[in-house]
């Protein structure tokens, strides 16, 4: 019995009333052992995970009878439900509140990927960033939330997005002609441009005019902002990503970009229950 998520959320633990040491089991495209008490907090990070609970009784990992999804409720730009378990249906006992915990998605739900230097038509140049070559900077978003992206997003560079990239000599044209609108495929909505739907998971490519003829070699940690018309109810500091872009021939940063923008989840020890702990047995089913 498993319960399937995408992107990244925090756990916490709200209550424990069984007996039976109880654990969560995350696994998929990030795997972790969390041993749960109330209180504790874990944040899981991954494109796509599952989630089950187990409870410790004659000596074994044993799944819990039940696992209810709450309902889950919007603020803030978060998504927000509780899941609630029980181990094991006694004759008077069935309420399934052994183990309550609460999943909490977080982060803008989006990622920037990768990029790449293109010329009028869209061909890579394999130069980089630099010269009077390359006429886009086409930046690569993946939806990692868990909710599809629908016709109103829209993409820019923020403001100290900009002013970074122009201390490298490079500066984003805000001008735009019909052709290179038909060849990118994007509206434009001030200094935003378009993003087709996107659903969790898939990704898609933004492009940005650029002009980096005065370029100078580095690769800055860049801003970019995702919006939408109604926001889906998150501040503008919420969707707000970055991601290195590599100017001129420089060497590609040590530190990768999901790193850089991804919390690191480091997965709790696996525990086994005390041997001396008083629990209520049952018989084997």
């Amino acid at each position: 019995m498993t319960l399937s998520y995408r992107g990244s959320w925090l756990l916490t633990v709200l209550r424990k009333v069984s007996d039976w040491p109880q654990r969560i089991v995350i696994e998929g495209s990030t795997n972790l052992v969390i041993v749960a008490q109330p209180g504790m907090s874990q944040l899981i990070v991954g494109d796509e995970w599952q989630l089950r609970i187990e409870h410790h009784v004659s000596g074994a990992w044993r799944p819990n009878a039940s696992l209810i999804q709450g309902t889950t409720t919007e603020r803030g730009g978060q998504s927000c439900h509780r899941v609630m378990t029980k181990d094991h249906f006694w004759q008077d006992d069935a309420t399934p509140n052994d183990l309550v915990v609460e999943l909490r998605s977080v982060g803008a739900g989006v990622t920037a990927v990768g990029h790449l230097a293109v010329d009028r038509d869209l061909r890579p140049y394999d130069g980089g960033l630099r010269g009077t070559t390359p006429y886009f900077l086409g930046v690569d978003i993946r939806n990692t939330g868990h909710r599809p992206l629908g016709y109103d997003a829209t993409l820019d560079i923020t403001a100290y997005g900009r002013h970074t990239l122009a201390e490298y000599g490079v500066h984003v044209i805000d001008d735009w002609t019909d052709r290179d609108l038909r060849t990118v495929g994007q509206e434009i909505y001030g200094t935003a441009v378009s993003l087709p739907p996107i659903r969790a998971g898939e990704q898609t490519t933004a492009y940005f005019r650029v002009d980096a003829s005065r370029s100078i070699q580095g690769h800055p940690e860049v801003e970019f902002a995702l919006s939408s018309a109604d926001d889906d109810g998150y501040s503008s500091a919420a969707r707000v990503v970055s991601h290195p872009i590599v100017i001129g021939d420089a060497a590609q940063p040590t530190l990768g970009p999901t790193q850089t923008r991804t919390a690191v989840v480091q997965p709790v020890a696996t525990v086994t229950a005390d041997a001396t702990m008083a629990v209520r047995p049952y018989q084997q089913w």
